[in-house]
């Protein structure tokens, strides 16, 4: 972005500076020869700039991406074996606990996750929606429990439950 920039203000200055030599000091030939050659030792850092900026920015969307596709395979192996210990499953996709968790949160936030996320005790299960509004009590500390939100949190133990 500083390349660009940079560039940009270059040829804006010398822009200005040709416009008033050129009705008192320059004739029209000398303006435009002089316009190319700044244009010629411009150009690169400005070519430049966009260049890196393009990189950048297809490099952060193919993390994203990744990140995206670790979310998808976490949710295949949840829906296909109905249930998961964080760190099993962070080690299959080559990540963190951490990392499973923001996953959990995100699937749930866009609606594709339903289940039980017991993080004291590093398990998740995916549970049909149906099934989580039935709930009226906590699976890990048997205490009452009243699902109202998307997102609800055992105010005992911290166990999450996500309905979609």
């Amino acid at each position: 972005m500083i390349a660009i920039v940079f560039g940009f203000i270059i040829v804006v200055i010398a822009g200005i500076v040709l416009s008033f030599l050129a009705t008192d000091i320059l004739s029209t030939s000398q303006v435009l020869i002089t316009a190319a050659v700044v244009f010629l030792f411009v150009s690169p850092i400005f070519v430049y700039g966009v260049f890196t900026y393009a990189r950048a920015t297809e490099e952060e969307a193919y993390a994203t991406n990744e990140e995206m596709e670790k979310s998808r395979q976490l949710l295949d192996i949840l829906r296909e074996e109905e249930h998961g210990e964080v760190h099993e499953l962070a080690q299959q996709l080559g990540t963190t606990p951490a990392a499973i968790r923001a996953y959990i949160a995100d699937l749930s936030q866009l609606d594709l996750f339903s289940g039980i996320a017991d993080w004291e005790n590093g398990v998740i299960a995916i549970v049909n929606p149906i099934v989580i509004e039935a709930i009226d009590t906590c699976k890990t500390c048997q205490n009452s429990i009243k699902i109202t939100d998307k997102i609800t949190i055992c105010k005992h133990c911290g166990t999450e439950y996500h309905k979609s």
